[in-house]
């Protein structure tokens, strides 16, 4: 897999319609971590927001 860097990281992301109008977006800092933890991070926000 490599070496994978830890570091402050964020994720952020948007909901649009089908037509691609804005709904809601949102942005979230994670303290540590890696670009992994920032994919699942940004999963689960979006996934929160759409409940």
């Amino acid at each position: 897999m490599g070496h994978v860097r830890k570091t402050d990281i964020g994720c952020e992301g948007i909901i649009r319609g089908s037509d691609g109008e804005w709904f809601s977006s949102f942005a979230k800092r994670i303290v540590h971590g890696n670009a992994y933890i920032a994919e699942l991070w940004g999963v689960f926000e979006g996934l929160h927001m759409l409940k």
